[in-house]
């Protein structure tokens, strides 16, 4: 792993800063009196030929280049320390030179001494001159007259690099240390650098940092993981829909990327980015539903199965005399503008010069395009459609812009539309092909559907024996008198339905039908002389009035309304009228009951239709276990019921 290098060329900044060394007071200190300074910028570094320097230095007889210092108490009384600030490499030869025997610790050394203020100014010029310098060290020597008090236009001055320069090696300089050690190590890349610090938060930046592996260390990859809730501002749709400013005044959070480019700049808080955007949305479609559209659909992310639509063909009314004739004639140009393309083409193949047929037909062409055009124009404002059979959508584009298209044909629509023989076209000219329509509930909801309303029936019989005896006494008279319909009124079975309602369908015994059904049968049973299934005579002492109660409760039990399909859901419609079913008081939409069981298509369908389009739209951004939680909190005490539990007249 590598990591960037600053390579500057020598300009009057170092000029400026060889001129101060010059200027500074010359004087000799003894070498034991030298320390290295933190103002050095690149204090810390690694250092290479050290004995290969020490060695110059004894052949030359001393330093040929001063060191600069700036003067220090030091920790012992009226001793003074010389903090070296430039010319670190010699410092440490000289080190070399007394570890090994060869100067002493009063050896005199020439330096020059300069001000704390001149320090990091001498030091990083120096360096930045000498060689390529390392990028942790120009962050660190920002940072250090940043810490001085500099401000940042100051250091971009003297440094001549724009303050953006300045901001971005500051930011760097406040990240986790940890990591920033880790660039110096050149273990982690200046790219990995300025990903990680788009997030301030040190344990976050480590978290990401050490908690990847080495091949998901890629800056797009950090970027994902520190930006994964967020959104980017230039290119999500409803960001573009809403604007910066507008989400920005509404409290809206972001995070910018200092090292990116001005539309670098993300979106932290989706919640309110489609709270923003679906009032945006809802204006429009509030718009179109009082223009008298029969539907309005929103698509927030784009329009992409448009050919899926039809379009209303609608009907032409009249023109007057006059502009029929000119509409009349323009056709018939329109058609001798056809046939001599037609006729272009055959005489292209018999072998006609390609500069005379490109010629030819550019002018034919123009005028085909001209007359289809106008003609065109003339048939779309002569069109007048039913809005009560079409609807419209929606939609915002790719730059953000709110489009609609009106006149629109769905499924149902387009069905009608073919039973009367009119055949339908999508905007590109294509016939429209519907599957057929896919059940709104699924086997599994419509039986458990069914085996709720069952269970209701049940209830209402067994507090109506009289009612219940009449369903058993149809049921009986059908089979004796030879009825073999497939549509009887009621089905009733030999055997009890109370393990088949509860199966793959443990909540309902929870219901309040199957509670007043269990206590019944508690009731009764409790009656029951031990061994009572091995003799009929105990029921020969009770009351007529008793079994009478009894066969009603069992007729009740035994009725069997469950179906897989909606089209199969007749056996119960009967016996619900005579018993005043009000499936409203044994069943609620709920997320468990209803909601959590179909799509989100549906859940918006019905809030739409039971509550409002409104209180619809922001279901398309929420996920289903949310959506469904939402539509049992609208929907509660309405009195809503799927098709599939109304009673047929």
């Amino acid at each position: 792993m590598t990591t960037k290098t600053v390579e500057q060329p020598k300009t009057e900044i170092a000029e400026a800063a060889a001129k101060l060394v010059a200027n500074a007071e010359f004087i000799q200190v003894p070498y034991g009196q030298l320390v290295e300074s933190p103002l050095n910028v690149r204090a810390g570094a690694k250092l290479a030929n050290i004995p290969e320097l020490g060695e110059e230095i004894v052949l030359a007889g001393g330093l040929i280049q001063n060191l600069a210092v700036i003067q220090r108490k030091g920790s012992k009384k009226n001793q003074l320390t010389y903090e070296v600030v430039a010319g670190r490499r010699r410092h440490a030869a000289l080190d070399w030179l007394f570890e090994n025997g060869r100067i002493s610790q009063d050896f005199p050394i020439a330096v020059r001494l300069v001000t704390e203020e001149q320090a990091l100014y001498i030091s990083l010029s120096e360096n930045r001159d000498r060689e390529n310098m390392h990028v942790y060290y120009q962050i660190r020597a920002f940072k250090l007259l940043a810490d001085k008090g500099d401000s940042i236009a100051s250091i971009a001055l003297q440094f001549r690099v724009t303050p953006l320069t300045v901001q971005r090696h500051l930011k760097l300089a406040n990240m986790s240390p940890k990591l920033f050690e880790l660039l110096r190590e050149d273990e982690l890349t200046l790219e990995q650098m300025q990903v990680l610090a788009l997030t301030e938060d040190h344990a976050l930046q480590e978290k990401i940092w050490f908690e990847s592996g080495s091949w998901n260390r890629n800056p797009s990859q950090l970027r994902a993981l520190i930006t994964q809730q967020e959104t980017k501002a230039n290119s999500n749709r409803k960001a573009k829909l809403v604007g910066l400013e507008a989400y920005r005044n509404a409290g809206g959070a972001t995070r910018e990327d200092i090292f990116g480019g001005p539309d670098d700049v993300y979106i932290c808080d989706l919640q309110l980015l489609q709270q923003l955007a679906d009032a945006k949305l809802q204006a429009e479609v509030d718009t179109l539903l009082a223009a008298g559209w029969k539907w309005v659909e929103v698509r927030p992310n784009g329009f992409d199965d448009e050919h899926k639509f039809g379009v209303h063909p609608g009907t032409l009314r009249e023109l007057p005399a006059e502009q029929q004739q000119e509409y009349e004639r323009m056709q018939a140009r329109l058609d001798e503008v056809n046939a001599d393309i037609n006729k272009l083409e055959q005489e292209a193949d018999e072998d006609m010069p390609e500069e005379e047929y490109e010629a030819r037909w550019q002018v034919l062409g123009d005028e085909c395009e001209a007359l289809e055009s106008k003609l065109n124009a003339i048939d779309a404002e002569r069109k007048e459609l039913d809005r009560s059979t079409c609807g419209a959508v929606v939609f915002v584009d790719a730059q953000g812009q709110i489009q609609q298209r009106t006149g629109l044909m769905r499924g149902e629509e387009i069905r009608a539309a073919k039973k009367e023989g009119v055949t339908i076209q999508n905007g590109s000219g294509y016939e429209v092909r519907t599957p057929k329509d896919k059940a709104v509930h699924s086997e599994r909801l419509v039986n458990k559907l069914t085996a709720d309303m069952t269970i209701a029936v049940q209830a209402e019989l067994i507090a109506q024996p009289a009612i219940a005896l009449a369903v058993l006494a149809h049921r009986l008279l059908c089979d004796e008198f030879g009825s073999h319909s497939q549509t009887l009124a009621t089905k009733i079975n030999l055997h009890t339905t109370k393990h088949k309602l509860a199966q793959d369908n443990e909540e309902i015994k929870a219901t309040p039908a199957y509670i007043a059904r269990e206590e019944a049968r508690a009731k009764w049973k409790a009656k029951f002389p031990q061994g009572y299934e091995k003799s009929i005579d105990w029921l020969l002492d009770w009351k007529q009035s008793e079994l009478i109660d009894l066969l009603a409760f069992l007729t009740a039990a035994s009725v069997d309304g469950m179906a897989g399909t909606e089209e199969e859901r007749t056996g119960l419609d009967a016996v619900a009228k005579v018993t005043n079913l009000d499936m409203k008081k044994w069943w609620q939409p709920t997320a468990s009951s209803y909601f959590s069981h179909v799509n989100k298509q549906r859940i918006q369908d019905v809030v739409a239709e039971v509550v409002s389009p409104e209180a619809a739209l922001p279901i398309g951004g929420m996920k289903k276990a949310e959506a469904a939680e939402y539509a049992e909190g609208l929907l509660a005490g309405k009195g809503w019921l799927p098709q599939v539990m109304n009673i047929a007249n």
